[in-house]
Parts: C-alpha cells; structure tokens; sequence
C-alpha cells in the first residue's frame, strides 16, 4: 500500500488506509471463518458417509468374488464337504460389514448355488 493514501479524521490526525482496509479485511474474514467453521461438522460427516460407503462396497465385491471362487470348489466336493462349505459362507455374509440390500444379492447368489450344485457325483 503506498504511503500516499491516507485520510484525515476530524482533529487532523492521519487515517492510514492500509490500517483500515486490513481491519475491513480481518472483521470480513472472522465471519468467513465462522461460516467455514460451522459448515465443518456436516462436511465430516458426508465424508465419513463417503468413506463407510466405499469400505461396504469393497467388502461386497471382495465377498461376492469369494461365493463365485467357491462355486468351482463346491462342485468338486463330496456332499458333506459341500454343506460344511454353504454354511461357511452363510456365515461370511453375516459377519461382513455391508448393506443389507448387498446381504439379500449375496443370500440370493448363494440359494441358487446350492440349488445349482448337483446333489451327488
């Protein structure tokens, strides 16, 4: 700022616009930064919202690859094995981490592989 702008009060006593410009600047800027700061909780939020759907998502995939796999080895066994093997993955779907509606695909894909899997070799 150069020293040139410069206003005078009432009793002659020099305003630096600088001065004044920065203190217009900081009383602006302090109601940004509450606005900034108030909006920060809700944009935690979405994020951890974002994150939870990513991490339900990759454990879908990772668990629907696994019934798939499975599928090649569960026709390959004997009846008693094939069981063991259904359970085991009944049991994956419950403890993993998704949606309730990936749950239902997941259920639904490992009813039509048992129905699908012939009963004796």
């Amino acid at each position: 700022m150069p020293r040139q702008w410069v206003n005078y009060d009432e009793d002659g006593d020099p305003i630096w616009v600088a001065q004044w410009l920065a203190s217009l600047g900081a009383f602006f800027g302090a109601f940004a930064l509450l606005g900034a700061l108030e909006k920060a909780p809700e944009l935690q939020k979405q994020i951890s919202r974002l994150q939870d759907h990513v991490t339900k998502a990759e454990a879908f995939n990772k668990l629907i690859r696994r019934e798939i796999d499975q599928y090649s080895w569960i026709t390959r066994m004997p009846e008693t094995d094939r069981q063991n093997s259904f359970v085991r993955l009944d049991r994956e779907i419950d403890e993993a981490k998704i949606f309730a509606e990936d749950a239902r695909v997941c259920r639904d894909l490992l009813r039509i592989l048992r129905e699908t899997v012939p009963a004796s070799r």
